[in-house]
C-alpha cells in the first residue's frame, strides 16, 4: 500500500487475487458443511427414578427376568441390580441398550422362598421393586394312597 497526497493505492498481484478467491471458497464450503451437519444429541445424566419391571410373584428355583427402562440414556451406560433375599445380597451388572437393560436372575439364586427386594442404580438414578418367591405347588396326581385292611 502506498499513500501519496491523500490518495490510497493498493498493489495486488494476480496470484494474491487467485489465492484470496480460493480461501474465500474454502471458507464458504466449510461453512456450508458445518451448517448441514447435525450436532450430537446431548444426553443428560440419568437422575430420579428408574422404571423397573419384574413379576410380583415367582416360583422358587425358577429364573426371573427383570427389565429396566425405557429411559433416555446413552448405549453402554452401566447399571447394577442388587437382589436382597433370605440369604443376603446378590449383585448383577449389565449395560443399557436402546434405553433398556435386561437382567436374568438364575434359578440357583431363587431357590429359597420368601420376600426379595430388587434395587437398581445407574449414575444418579435409582429404582426398586419386590418379588414374593413361593414354593411351586405340588399336584395330588401321582401320590400313593394306602388303604388299611383290617379284615385279617
Amino acid at each position: 500500500m502506498v499513500v501519496h497526497k491523500n490518495t490510497v493505492t493498493y498493489f495486488r498481484c494476480g496470484h494474491c487475487i487467485a489465492l484470496s478467491n480460493i480461501l474465500r471458497w474454502i471458507l464458504l464450503v466449510g461453512l456450508f458443511i458445518t451448517a448441514c451437519t447435525q450436532a450430537d444429541k446431548i444426553i443428560p445424566t440419568l437422575t430420579g427414578n428408574i422404571p423397573i419391571h419384574a413379576p410380583s410373584v415367582a416360583n422358587a428355583g425358577s429364573a426371573i427376568e427383570v427389565m429396566v427402562g425405557p429411559v433416555n440414556v446413552a448405549n453402554g451406560t452401566p447399571i447394577g441390580l442388587v437382589m436382597v433375599g433370605v440369604h443376603g445380597p446378590k449383585v448383577y451388572n449389565t449395560v443399557f441398550q436402546d434405553g433398556q437393560a435386561y437382567f436374568k436372575i438364575p434359578p440357583s439364586d431363587t431357590y429359597q422362598p420368601g420376600y426379595v427386594a430388587l434395587i437398581v442404580a445407574s449414575q444418579e438414578a435409582r429404582g426398586e421393586t419386590s418379588i414374593i418367591v413361593f414354593l411351586p405347588r405340588r399336584s395330588n396326581v401321582g401320590r400313593d394312597i394306602f388303604i388299611a385292611d383290617y379284615s385279617k
